[in-house]
Order: structure tokens, then C-alpha cells, then sequence
């Protein structure tokens, strides 16, 4: 058995505890409008979706892999993800998106396909240009662009947001903080 003073369980010998978790839910396809497309199954959404986890942890997954539940990772470190969109074999979108760990905090990491910026609640304002991770919660935001003959519009890009929120207590009405 490993030794380790003050450490209460293995998940702590190895810097993993239940309240570092990330997520990765199916990207919402009700009620964003004409200007997404998030189905995971149509060439022309986000059915070519791969991505790469590497840093404080190791795992890959596509779009029919998703959604997928919470899982531990590390409290410290880094996370990054190599994503892309391909269709038929060809990269049609790429970038890397990395993120900062820390303590006491589950991670969400959401993907989109569309024309604006997914943030909720930001209508677009002619001249102004805002800051798309300024809500409570957004750790990151990453636009990825789209090569221009696999676009269903021009402006059209692949959105990562990662999201990270204190857990709250089971039972208990929390307000996330801004980040």
C-alpha cells in the first residue's frame, strides 16, 4: 500500500478529487435557431467532431461519443484540446483550446456551430464588440474557422467554451461567480 500523510484516500494520493470533474454535454440543438447547426449526426453540424485531451489528462473522444458524464481530473495543472471538424477524411475546422486547472471546480466544456458567438443572452449591438467569456461561469472561449467551401454560411465557425463553477452543495441554491 502507498504512503501518504494526510491523505485520506488513493483519489488524494493522486491529486484526483470528486469535485474536479469535466464535462461535456450534447450541444444544444433546441431553440439557438436557424443560425447552428449542432446535430451530431449531420456532415453539415458537428458529426465529424474529434477531439484530444492532453495535459492533466489523457482521452479522446467524437461527436458519438457525447455526451459525456463527469469525470475526475486533476485539481492543478492544464488542460489542453486539440479540435477539429472533419468530414470524409478532411479536416474542415481545427484549433487548440487550453485551460488552467484549479481546485474545487467542475469544468464544462461545450461545443457549437454557427454564425454569432453562443453566448447566452448577448444580443448582437452594431458597433460593439464584446467580450464573448464576460458571464458568470466562462473560463475560456475559443472561434475556430471553417474552411470556406464546408461553411453552411459565411461567417459560420466552430465554438468552444469551457465553463468552471464551484461545486455546490447537494441541495443548496448557489450562484456562480464570475470567473
Amino acid at each position: 500500500m502507498l504512503g501518504c500523510a494526510g491523505c485520506d484516500s488513493v483519489l488524494d494520493f493522486l491529486g484526483i478529487d470528486p469535485n474536479e470533474t469535466l464535462e461535456v454535454p450534447h450541444p444544444n440543438s433546441t431553440g439557438r435557431g436557424p443560425r447552428y447547426n449542432n446535430s451530431l449526426e449531420d456532415q453539415q453540424g458537428l458529426a465529424g467532431l474529434q477531439v484530444t485531451l492532453t495535459g492533466s489528462v489523457d482521452r479522446t473522444f467524437t461527436a458519438e461519443d457525447l455526451p459525456i458524464r463527469p469525470f475526475s481530473i486533476a485539481a492543478r495543472g492544464s488542460i489542453s484540446a486539440d479540435v477539429s471538424l472533419i468530414v470524409n477524411g478532411t479536416v474542415i475546422a481545427q484549433g487548440m483550446a487550453s485551460w488552467a486547472l484549479r481546485p474545487n471546480t467542475r469544468w464544462i466544456m461545450r461545443f457549437e456551430r454557427g454564425t454569432p458567438n453562443p453566448a447566452p443572452y448577448m444580443p448582437p449591438v452594431p458597433g460593439y464588440k464584446p467580450n464573448y467569456c464576460d458571464w458568470p461561469g466562462c473560463e475560456s472561449y475559443w472561434r475556430f474557422g471553417i474552411s470556406e467551401d464546408h461553411r453552411n454560411s459565411e461567417d459560420e465557425a466552430l465554438w468552444v467554451v469551457v465553463f468552471g463553477h464551484e461545486p455546490c452543495p447537494e441541495g443548496s441554491i448557489c450562484q456562480l461567480k464570475a470567473s
